[in-house]
């Protein structure tokens, strides 16, 4: 049977191990030398007479006992820490720094998952329905900057052998040792999946929101007030403007005098409107610093 893999699907084979047996041997050799007698000139002892002991009577052979039962071993059982274990231990051999912590809304829709293709039948990062693996996620109450998922189903008899196989599929391998990722949930199951009886794995890899403090919204509303008392005071110093222009040359001492008026108005509207854009333009300065450490967060 063939191991399945998605994050575009990958067929695994199992490896297998040749083992030599070795089996030492010892000859021990016994040389035995006998020297001829020789009786030639010489007497020889009468030989005495061979007394036989009664011969004993053979016991039967016991029974021959039945042979043991041997209890078969279980099938073996992946487990979600094992597959966390053997995932940290692939980061920390490839240098990546930072252990993925276990995080429980990522166990959640992990498992959702699992039972979701189990159920439908299918094998793929999008449901029949178009539900996303971020949306499970966010379901579950996942609040996240980064997320990613692994999924894998074949005839795996270790959680060792189902993150190898993923290891050695360039799309998933870059989702465990990717280091902008320190949360994991995990899901394996055991069950028919498209005619197979085989183990479902699923990986979700995320970065929480909370790891990225967001720009102060506060901060964002008062720019948004300020530019619009802006707009505000702009459009009211084009109308002065306009006016002034209109009466450029006034004759009388009323027209100078409500001429002048205008004017201090004019003046007042911008001076104000000066101040104002200064205090926008600071905080609109760290608005954007803000941002910028929010981006740089996400995406380290």
């Amino acid at each position: 049977m063939l191991h399945s893999l998605f994050a575009a699907t990958l067929w695994c084979h199992a490896t297998g191990l040749n083992c030599q047996y070795f089996s030492a041997r010892t000859d021990n050799n016994a040389a035995v030398s006998v020297a001829a007698a020789q009786t030639k000139n010489k007497k020889l002892v009468p030989a005495k007479k061979i007394i036989k002991k009664p011969l004993l009577k053979k016991k039967a052979a016991p029974r021959q006992p039945q042979k043991q039962k041997f209890i078969q071993p279980p099938i073996q059982q992946l487990t979600m820490a094992g597959v966390i274990a053997h995932t940290n231990r692939a980061r920390e051999v490839n240098g990546v720094t930072g252990m993925l912590q276990q995080q429980g809304q990522l166990n959640a829709a992990a498992a959702a998952r699992l039972a979701d293709m189990f159920q439908q039948q299918y094998f793929e990062h999008d449901s029949p329905q178009g539900v996303k693996p971020s949306q499970v996620a966010e379901k579950a109450g996942y609040d996240f900057v980064q997320f990613a998922e692994n999924i894998a189903y074949g005839p795996f008899k270790t959680e060792a052998e189902l993150v190898d196989a993923w290891m050695n599929s360039p799309g998933h391998r870059t989702n465990i040792l990717n280091p902008v990722f320190t949360e994991i949930g995990v899901a394996v199951g055991r069950g028919k999946m498209l005619g197979d009886d085989v183990w479902l794995g699923v990986q979700l890899f995320g970065k929480p929101a909370a790891a990225c403090p967001t720009p102060q919204p506060t901060l964002k509303q008062q720019i948004d007030s300020g530019n619009a008392q802006l707009a505000t005071q702009d459009a009211e110093a084009k109308k002065i403007s306009t006016d002034l222009d209109a009466t450029s040359n006034p004759q009388s001492s009323e027209q100078i005098a409500a001429y002048n008026k205008k004017v201090q108005q004019y003046n007042a509207l911008v001076d104000s409107m000066q101040k104002l854009y200064l205090t926008i333009s600071q905080q609109h300065n760290e608005y954007n610093k803000q941002v910028d450490a929010y981006n740089g967060c996400v995406n380290t």
